[in-house]
């Protein structure tokens, strides 16, 4: 009976410690876990939001061919008026499916954006207004390597659900990437690419094209841009897909005189000129 009682408190001593090596094995394995989850979110988690892109890279300045800086005048002529009606065609595609993105993303600059560490992305979410309705975006941010890919959803009150309206890739840095836009919220087929980048602070280029598969502008573009090393400061490069038309307008911002080479409208590749009263002259 000793031998047994001898044989029996070793058994279980052994059982103990195995007990104990194993509760020990599965808490360091426990923590293993926790501190590898805390490494992987803080490595996936880069502290701060990337810089949103500027609201001028949706953006391009028609004013100067709208009319209003004529003073309602009714004689300028021809070579004018030719450059106002190209690049009128392009205010209008522009203003009519550009003016509720371009909306959006104006209130997210005023947005606090938050980290979703499930996604690896930082998201604008708010709702706000426009033109008598109510709408709701998120606009998300994710970081890839030296680039930041934009989305942004949005949602109609009472009417389309979470519409990917446009997307777009930008240099981390912000100085040049482009839009990849979709029609509206009830048709998300992509229809324009904007292509920018900055000069300084500014935009210097930024570039449409008209990208909706099936229609005859297919392909058709506006480029505009601006240098202060020739007289002309101020560019537009068009291309007219439809009639396999090249166009270039140049003119100074600040004396108003320009030129034109449409070699569909005339018929040529020679520029044709205005003064600074928007009148036809010799170039």
């Amino acid at each position: 009976m000793k031998g047994w009682h001898i044989y029996s408190t070793k058994k279980k001593s052994n059982f103990s410690n195995m007990k104990f090596l194993k509760s020990l094995t599965i808490v360091l394995f426990s923590t293993g876990i926790l501190m590898t989850a805390c490494t992987t979110n803080e490595e996936v988690n880069p502290g701060v939001a990337p810089e949103l892109p500027p609201v001028a890279s949706m953006t391009i300045d028609f004013s100067y061919f709208d009319g209003t800086n004529i003073g309602g005048r009714t004689n300028a002529a021809s070579n004018w008026e030719r450059a106002a009606s190209v690049v009128g065609f392009w205010s209008t595609v522009l203003t009519a499916n550009l003016t509720l993105p371009v909306a959006a993303f104006k209130v997210a600059i005023n947005e606090k954006p938050a980290y979703d560490r499930d996604r690896g992305l930082w998201v604008w979410s708010y709702t706000y207004d426009f033109v008598g309705k109510k709408y709701t975006s998120e606009l998300t941010g994710q970081l890839q390597g030296n680039e930041v890919v934009w989305k942004m959803y949005i949602s109609e009150q009472g009417g389309f659900q979470n519409a990917l309206w446009y997307s777009g890739v930008m240099k981390a840095d912000g100085t040049s990437g482009y839009w990849l836009l979709n029609y509206n919220g009830n048709n998300p087929t992509e229809y324009l690419r904007i292509d920018w980048a900055k000069e300084g602070e500014d935009i210097g280029t930024i570039k449409f094209t008209y990208t909706l598969d099936g229609s005859a502008e297919y392909g058709s573009y506006i480029e505009y841009s601006h240098s202060s090393e020739t007289d002309f400061d101020r560019t537009y490069k068009v291309y007219l897909s439809a009639y396999e038309a090249n166009v270039t307008i140049e003119w100074n911002a600040e004396t108003s005189n320009g030129h034109i080479m449409d070699s569909y409208y005339f018929q040529d590749v020679d520029y044709h000129c205005w003064d600074s009263d928007f009148m036809d002259v010799d170039c």
